[in-house]
């Protein structure tokens, strides 16, 4: 029997939400524990209640001529008392028990686009396909640390393993998922592969033991790597997207499965799909004329396929992941 899920809570933005981020202390017995960010075009970096959905406050950024402008990209320090905030040109670190538009500037060459944190390191992705480290004093000041190259589009999630050795990083329009070593940043440890076709953004998950990557796909895929069949210690060439390692692939949707989150403690895997669907070329080539013969008509694959499909799915999936009694 499959249960149909209807959301507890049902917040209507008023435009495009850029990014968003859960408190990392979110303890359901401490209801002022339980909040999350989210950063949307036009408007401040805010904070919602999450068992009534409520707004709690709004940090807002300023530019040089005391104009609000949104975050691209948002997150917590690990503690929970800081928001960083990514801007086109700066980092913005708010004090969480003060909101407003009190805040700490920090200024970067390039637009913030996602943000991935691990004790006192900041891993900072841009559009212009780098990523950047900084070490973040307890002060809250930024100490720049390097950048790493090896994507071919712009930087939309990463994560750090478990054990705060290892980034992971994809990218969009960019089939490859990189594993680094942020002790030896220069070069990926190892290029894993997936498919990614739009400039949408494809999340990934680690699971809590830091032994299995998982990541969706626009083809409606889902693969798994396993750290014991893949080497991630040997130095790949940047250019090299090796041989497909992936121990599993599930194709668990009909369209792009843009998410996927391992639950912390028990067998459970979240996934979501959806994306923009278009008109398909050949189709109205035919409807509007319909003596030509279309040179690409041949039957296509279903990666091809998905981006123009009559049957979009948009959903939220829970799966079993463990043994079945």
């Amino acid at each position: 029997m499959i249960d149909i899920l209807d959301s507890v809570i049902h917040v209507k933005e008023a435009g495009l939400v850029y990014d968003f981020c859960w408190y990392p202390s979110m303890n359901s017995a401490y209801p002022e524990t339980c909040c999350w960010l989210t950063t949307r075009q036009n408007a401040p970096i805010q904070m919602w209640d999450a068992f009534d959905g409520s707004l709690r406050c709004s940090y807002r950024g300023f530019n040089h001529v005391d104009e609000m402008e949104p975050a691209i990209s948002v997150t917590f320090n690990l503690d929970g008392t800081r928001i960083v905030g990514g801007y086109k040109k700066v980092l913005r670190t708010f004090d969480i028990e003060r909101p407003g538009r009190d805040f700490a500037e920090y200024k970067i060459s390039s637009p913030a686009s996602c943000f991935a944190t691990n004790s006192n390191i900041l891993a900072v992705g841009s559009w212009n396909t780098t990523i950047s480290l900084y070490n973040i004093s307890d002060t809250g000041t930024y100490k720049s640390i390097g950048k790493m190259h090896g994507h071919g589009g712009g930087v939309t999630h990463m994560k750090f393993t478990p054990d705060g050795l290892k980034l992971v990083s994809g990218a969009r329009k960019d089939h490859r998922v990189l594993v680094w070593d942020i002790r030896y940043y220069r070069r990926p440890l190892n290029i894993l592969t997936r498919a990614v076709d739009t400039n949408q953004r494809v999340y990934f998950d680690i699971s809590p033991c830091g032994k299995y990557l998982v990541t969706g796909g626009t083809n409606g895929v889902v693969k798994v790597w396993d750290v014991d069949h893949v080497d991630w210690k040997s130095s790949l060439d940047g250019l090299d997207i090796g041989s497909d390692e992936a121990i599993y692939k599930y194709p668990l949707h009909k369209d792009c499965c843009n998410s996927v989150s391992i639950h912390p403690y028990r067998p459970i895997l979240a996934t979501g799909s959806g994306q923009y669907h278009f008109t398909d070329p050949e189709k109205l080539l035919e409807e509007n004329i319909p003596e030509v013969k279309n040179e690409f008509s041949e039957e296509r694959t279903i990666d091809q396929d998905l981006k123009y499909s009559n049957c979009p799915e948009n959903c939220l999936v829970f799966w079993w992941i463990g043994d079945v009694d």
